[in-house]
């Protein structure tokens, strides 16, 4: 079964499989914890659709649901970084669930593009 076209899904939009790097960082800290703790980080992008990704973070950088994330995620088939602010609203033993809140126009239009791109190919 096609993994976008899931009866269970209940995405709004299709999700496409991928390896993307992604760059991240905590843009809501907590008082108790210092903030050098959330610089810039990697992680790896493996599902992305116009409102959502999952990253694969490795254990020991755990985050929270509720927490704002600042990513930078590496589009390599059309050169281009996406900056998006987004929402951990979900995390597991394999990564977070991202929604995709806040990127510039330009920057939807390129998502858009790409996954359009991932569609048909």
């Amino acid at each position: 079964m096609n993994y976008s076209s899931s009866i269970l899904e209940k995405r709004g939009h299709s999700r496409f499989f991928v390896k993307l790097p992604i760059q991240y960082r905590l843009m809501d800290t907590n008082a108790s914890e210092p903030v050098e703790k959330f610089k810039g980080r990697i992680a790896l992008g493996k599902d992305l659709s116009q409102e959502g990704v999952f990253m694969k973070i490795a254990p020991d950088k755990a985050m929270r649901t509720g927490e704002v994330l600042r990513l930078d995620i590496s589009l390599p088939e059309i050169s281009k970084h996406l900056f998006v602010f987004g929402e951990v609203v979900w995390v597991n033993r394999l990564g977070a669930g991202i929604h995709l809140m806040l990127m510039s126009e330009e920057d939807r239009q390129y998502l858009n593009s790409y996954l359009a791109q991932m569609q048909y190919s």
